[in-house]
């Protein structure tokens, strides 16, 4: 990996340590993107229940409304499944 040419079957002590420190940093930025996923959905399901809130006032209309509301509390409740899975790791 510094560009020195060696024997294929030997391995440096730094060379490990940076694979490692690559592996770790890549874990965490998994983490992260499974938290901020979490949030993302939370976000989305709070502005569809402020969405189905304006809908209203034909039968057509409230029927819309209870569905977007069914949606946004479904989103809510995955998004914290997901942040509490990826904030208990």
């Amino acid at each position: 990996m510094d560009g020195e040419e060696t024997a294929e079957k030997i391995v440096r002590a730094y060379d490990e340590e940076q694979m490692i420190d690559l592996l770790r940093r890549t874990q965490e930025l998994e983490h992260r993107q499974h938290t901020l996923y979490g949030i993302l959905l939370v976000v989305m399901g709070i502005a569809t229940f402020a969405l189905s809130h304006l809908l209203g006032g034909s039968d057509v209309k409230d029927f819309f409304a209870g569905v977007l509301a069914g949606l946004s509390i479904g989103e809510i409740l995955a998004g914290i499944y997901v942040v509490g899975r990826s904030l208990a790791k």
